[in-house]
């Protein structure tokens, strides 16, 4: 009998999402305008998915007790991220401006993760503003790409 622990559950998750979403490329309706077509590099990043969320049901589980002790902790560090990125998204789409926001998220997710947060807090700074502009520069100036 097979039990079902997070990482086999995760992987049947996995898979099925990845499938649907290659039934749902499959049924799109495109036009061609280069040699592979649009449907190409959706439809092998999702056959990836799959075999890799294959491999990870038959991964076998170890279990440590560092990683229970954590366990209590992550979650609410998981709500916190979940709930800053979708207010980056909202950031995004009411014209609080790409290098802001991005900024902002970038400054906070990487305060909340380091160890030493206050000792690095300089680090953290510059980190954010010159990563931000330096995607901001490469889409606007090379890719000729307009972000929000």
């Amino acid at each position: 009998m097979i039990l079902f622990t997070k990482n086999r559950v995760a992987s049947l998750f996995i898979s099925f999402f990845a499938a649907f979403l290659l039934y749902s490329n499959e049924h799109l309706k495109v036009t061609k305008y280069d040699l592979l077509g649009s449907k190409f590099f959706p439809r092998v990043l999702c056959i990836i998915i799959i075999v890799l969320g294959i491999v990870l049901f038959f991964i076998k589980d170890e279990k440590d007790e560092n990683s229970q002790k954590q366990k209590n902790n992550s979650y609410l560090s998981v709500v916190f991220f979940l709930i800053l990125s979708l207010s980056y998204l909202l950031a995004l789409n009411y014209n609080f401006g790409f290098l802001i926001s991005s900024i902002l998220y970038v400054f906070v997710f990487t305060f909340m993760l380091s160890n030493d947060r206050f000792k690095d807090f300089l680090k953290i700074t510059l980190f954010a503003i010159v990563s931000c502009y330096v995607i901001y520069y490469f889409f606007q100036n090379i890719l000729m790409l307009m972000l929000p």
